[in-house]
């Protein structure tokens, strides 16, 4: 929910979330001299944690996501092909694309990521995805994705050079 210098306040606002049903916790957090203290609702499972953030803000909440993140990748076709990787739809033939910037940013709550993709600033496309630890650190970025029996292609899981856990997409 959000952070404080002052525990009194902090634990007042865990106080008002409980009366509204919401379990709260407040978590110390050192850092040097100064300690501040982290105001936390949950843990909720990702098939309930949109649906809490949505009652916090109607409540006059304003929840704080757990975790933004960005890459800029360089794919062929930039964003567009990733517009429609998501959508399934059939690739251009015989059409030479270039390799654009494509901007893929994400916010997340617990491991559920709503995932924009971005190019020359406009939003392109948008997902909800997974964070899923797969427990190995990939050395590249890299696509997965699924062929379709009409020959579309959809998007699978994005893996990000670096990282040890990637995300991923309906699979259905």
């Amino acid at each position: 929910m959000g952070k404080s210098k002052n525990k009194v306040l902090a634990y007042q606002e865990t106080d008002n979330l409980a009366h509204l049903g919401f379990r709260a916790t407040v978590v110390e957090k050192g850092h040097f001299w100064t300690n501040s203290y982290h105001v936390l609702v949950g843990p909720y499972g990702d098939d309930k944690a949109e649906e809490i953030r949505k009652k916090l803000m109607s409540s006059g909440f304003k929840p704080q996501v757990l975790e933004r993140g960005s890459r800029n990748l360089s794919i062929s076709g930039g964003c567009d092909t990733m517009g429609r990787l998501l959508r399934s739809e059939r690739r251009p033939r015989g059409v030479e694309m270039q390799l654009e910037d494509c901007a893929i940013s994400w916010e997340t709550y617990n491991t559920h990521a709503l995932v924009a993709f971005a190019q020359n600033s406009s939003i392109v496309a948008t997902a909800d995805g997974k964070w899923v630890k797969l427990g190995i650190r990939y050395d590249r970025d890299a696509f997965v994705y699924r062929k379709n029996d009409d020959g579309s292609d959809t998007l699978i899981e994005i893996q990000f050079a670096g990282m040890n856990h990637a995300l991923v997409f309906n699979k259905s």
